[in-house]
Formats: structure tokens, sequence, C-alpha cells
């Protein structure tokens, strides 16, 4: 009897074993991908406990907003990031930097309004870089990382109002931010999960962020001088302190969006935003271009008040023109037939940066690019 039960537990244990899947670094992102995602503000779905196999049904989830990630080369950003290859573009004019290794992809730095503090737009950089996926991952894997944000900022660019409202003895000559974080990835849970566009294989992260945020200010005669808690005790400027930020992360071995983010509210209880995965990531790069390097010509870019649209290659079929804004909206759709030119009204669009996707019959993208209107 004995055996026969040793016999079950093997059994069992391989079952278990073959349902779990090993995510490995093919699935980081590389330069030329586009990552297709929505954002699905209180979604109302559920966390389970850890284990598995479980079959996460979120096919509730809506696309609230559309949010398309390109990575290009870290060259063509807007800033210089040593040691970073590529960069991607997101919501709200924020430029994210990374670099890769066998094992890790990394976010070096980030750029943007997301570091508008004190009214100043800034550049975050991670001492050492942030691990914002490591490879390879398995089942009840743990992995801890921590990084360090030196942000200083001089009181000459700080808004006096500002200043006045940190209730300080004297002005200091500068100003910097410390944040401390700590990273906590735990693989504890694997299974099946159900999207709008499909069901995958998964293995979950929860990932625990410990935050400790500090404020030092440049005194004459005394150096820097930590004021964190004289800030506290003012409630002047919020997000002080320590503080825990709880997500799960939803992994695929064959996707490279992360199938859904879902970050939690203070309590870690209720899911209050969640990221996910709508359609099929494409490679720019490993697209077949026209003998001439493209199928369709935009001209002239930066364009101010008309735009043309020439279609290079005769055997073509019939194409599709999406232009998006930078955050993923759709803002144009329009048809271009083989061999001729169209001259779409963009009249609505104001000055700024847009992404054109060209669509071939069968709905593949086979040419993206950038255009800036003036």
């Amino acid at each position: 009897m004995k055996r026969l039960f040793n016999i079950l537990a093997i059994l069992i244990f391989t079952l278990n074993a073959e349902a779990q899947i090993t995510v490995s670094a093919s699935t980081f992102p590389q330069i030329g991908d586009t990552l297709n995602l929505a954002v699905h503000v209180n979604p109302g779905i559920q966390m389970t406990a850890a284990g598995g196999p479980y079959v996460w049904d979120y096919t509730s989830l809506e696309a609230q907003v559309d949010q398309q990630v390109i990575f290009r080369p870290a060259s063509e950003g807007s800033i210089s990031v040593p040691g970073a290859g590529m960069f991607a573009e997101y919501p709200g004019g924020i430029e994210n930097y990374y670099s890769t290794t066998p094992n890790g992809f990394l976010l070096m730095a980030v750029k943007g309004p997301v570091g508008q503090v004190f009214g100043i737009e800034s550049v975050f950089q991670y001492s050492p870089p942030r691990e914002e996926r490591t490879a390879p991952l398995n089942y009840q894997d743990l992995n801890s990382s921590s990084s360090n944000l030196l942000i200083p900022f001089s009181t000459e660019n700080i808004p006096s109002e500002i200043i006045d409202s940190l209730g300080l003895p004297v002005v200091p000559d500068s100003i910097r931010l410390r944040i401390t974080s700590q990273l906590t990835d735990e693989v504890d849970a694997y299974g099946t999960v159900q999207l709008p566009a499909g069901d995958f294989e998964a293995l979950r992260v929860k990932r625990t962020e410990a935050l400790d945020t500090r404020v030092d200010v440049l005194l004459p005669f005394f150096g820097w001088q930590d004021v964190t808690d004289i800030l506290l005790s003012g409630g002047q400027i919020p997000d002080l302190g320590s503080s825990t930020i709880v997500s799960y992360l939803f992994f695929s071995n064959s996707e490279k969006e992360v199938l859904v983010e879902a970050i939690m509210d203070s309590t870690a209880q209720d899911v209050q935003q969640a990221i996910f995965k709508t359609g099929d990531a494409v490679n720019a790069a490993k697209e077949k271009p026209a003998a001439n390097g493209e199928f369709l010509t935009f001209y002239p870019n930066p364009f101010s008040g008309v735009l043309h649209v020439q279609a290079n290659e005769p055997a073509l079929g019939a194409v599709e023109v999406r232009l998006y804004s930078v955050d993923g909206k759709l803002l144009k759709s329009f048809t271009l037939l083989p061999g001729s030119t169209k001259t779409p009204d963009l009249t609505e669009l104001s000055s700024g940066t847009f992404i054109y996707k060209v669509l071939n019959e069968d709905g593949e993208t086979i040419q993206r690019g950038k255009l800036l209107r003036k």
C-alpha cells in the first residue's frame, strides 16, 4: 500500500510539473518590438491564493485606454543614458531606458512627467538598474533586488512658493530626493490566463516593492541635512517615508507582453488598475520591406498642413494606414490602393509626434514609423 501511495505521489508531482512552464529570456522585449496593451481601472478582478494550476478568467477586462509600446534604439531618445540599449515611450511623455543581459531585462532610467517633483521635470537614473524581468523563471522562484535613486534639484529652479511651503528656517542651496527601492518577486502561482485576446499558459509573480523616500537639503555651513521628518509632520509633500506597493504580473513563455499586470490598492486586497495584453507583439525589424526599403512613403515629414502618402509597390494589395497618438490612441485610419497616392485630411490634429502603422489585407503590420506635425 505504501508503494502505491508513493507511485501516486510521483504521478501527481509529474502532472503538476508538466502543467508549469518556464519563462525564458526570449520573451524580453528587443529593438523593433511593438507591444499592444490596454488599461482597465478598477476592473473588479480577484487575485487567487498561491498555488495552482488555476484558470484565471480575465475576459471581462475592457480596453478603457489603449497603450502601444514601441522599443527603439536608445540613441533615438531625448536623453543620453550610459549603458542603455533601447528606450520606449509611454503615455504622458514618459521615456523608459532599458538594457538587457542573458538573465535580466533592466530599467536604467526614466525621464518625463513621472519625475515632476517640485514642479520640475527630472530624470530618474537607477543605481544599480532596476530588474524589471528575470529569466529563466520557474514556479516557486524567489528573486530580490534593490535600487537607489538620487535626484538633486537646484532651489533656483524651484518656485518660491514651494520653497516657502517647506517651512525651513533658511533657504537651502539645493534639495535632493533619496529613494531606496527593494523588490521581492515570488513566482507564487501557475495556470492559464484567459483574456479577450486568447488563452495563455502563465506563471504569476507577486511583486512587493518596499520604498523609502527621504528629502535632504543643503544648508550653508551645515551641509546636507535630512528634513524628511519635518516635512512629514507638516504634510507639505506626499508619498514621503516608507510605503509598499504590491502587484501581480502574469508571464507567458511565448508572449513578450506581460499578460496582465494587476496593481493593488494600498490595502493590497483590491486591484486598482490592470494593464493587459490586447494583441500580438510585432517586430518592425523583422518585417519584409519593399525594394526601396518602404512599402509606403510619407512626405513631407515633418509636415504642416498637408501630408501625402504614396504606395511604392504596385504589386502590394490594398493596405490600411492607422495613425496613433504617442499614448496609443487611434486618431485616423484610411485605405490605400496599390500604386496610388492619398492626401488624408489631418486638419484636426494638433502639433506633435504621431505613430503610423501600415497593415496588409491579412491584418499584419508591415510598416510603422513616426510622423511629426509642425
